[in-house]
């Protein structure tokens, strides 16, 4: 799991997803970690828990993470 906080300075977004990749200790890619909100206000935070359910995974890259809006 991976914990952040993120602030909307933008107007108001619904259903953003995050998503960053996650690798093993040799640096293969295992997966991404995710998670996602219904409503995100303008000026307010998003603590983001993004999961991944793998025993496999070494780290992931927070810098290389992408919010999407579905």
């Amino acid at each position: 799991t991976v914990s952040r906080k993120i602030t909307n300075k933008r107007s108001t977004k619904e259903n953003l997803t995050i998503s960053m990749p996650c690798f093993d200790k040799s640096g293969n890619k295992v997966g991404d970690a995710v998670d996602s909100i219904s409503l995100l206000e303008k000026n307010k935070n998003w603590e983001f828990n993004a999961t991944l359910n793998s025993e496999d995974v070494k780290a992931c890259k927070v810098k290389d993470a992408v919010i999407s809006a579905n």
